[in-house]
C-alpha cells in the first residue's frame, strides 16, 4: 500500500488552485472579447461594412508568428500596422488575442508570453478604438 505524503497533497491542491485560477482569467479574456466583438458587429449592421480578415492574410501572418512562438513580436507588427480608423483592424486584433488566449500555459511559457499581457493587449486594443469603458468591466 502507498502512502500519500503531505507534500504530495499540498501539491495537488496547489496545482488544482492554479488551474481553477487559470480557467478564471481565460473565461474572463473570452467575455472581454465577446463583448467587444458584440459592440463591432452592432457597428459593422451601421455601416454595412463586411469583414475581409481572412482575405486580407493580416490575421494568418500574426497567427503564423504565434505558432512559432513569437507572440510578441506578432503583437508588435499587430500595433505597428493597425488603422484605428479601420473596424476590419479591430476585428484582427480581437481574433488575435481570442487564438493566443486559447493556446495553453505551458505554451504561453515557451512564448514567454502570460494571460495578464493578453488582457493588457485588449485593454490597449480596446482604448485605440474607444471602448476602453468596456474593459473595465473584467
Amino acid at each position: 500500500m502507498k502512502t500519500v505524503c503531505s507534500y504530495d497533497m499540498i501539491d495537488q491542491k496547489e496545482r488544482a488552485t492554479m488551474q481553477i485560477k487559470q480557467d478564471y482569467i481565460m473565461k474572463q479574456i473570452q467575455q472581454l472579447i465577446e463583448v467587444l466583438f458584440g459592440d463591432l458587429l452592432r457597428k459593422k449592421e451601421k455601416t454595412t461594412e463586411y469583414s475581409t480578415v481572412l482575405e486580407s492574410g493580416k490575421l494568418t501572418k500574426l497567427l503564423d508568428l504565434v505558432e512559432n512562438y513569437e507572440i510578441n513580436q506578432a503583437e508588435n507588427i499587430l500595433f505597428e500596422t493597425i488603422d484605428k480608423n479601420r473596424l476590419e483592424d479591430f476585428e484582427v486584433a480581437l481574433q488575435f488575442y481570442q487564438k493566443i488566449n486559447e493556446k495553453d500555459d505551458t505554451f504561453l511559457a515557451k512564448a514567454n508570453y502570460t494571460r495578464e499581457e493578453i488582457r493588457q493587449g485588449i485593454q490597449d486594443i480596446a482604448k485605440i478604438y474607444g471602448k476602453e469603458e468596456w474593459t473595465t468591466l473584467f
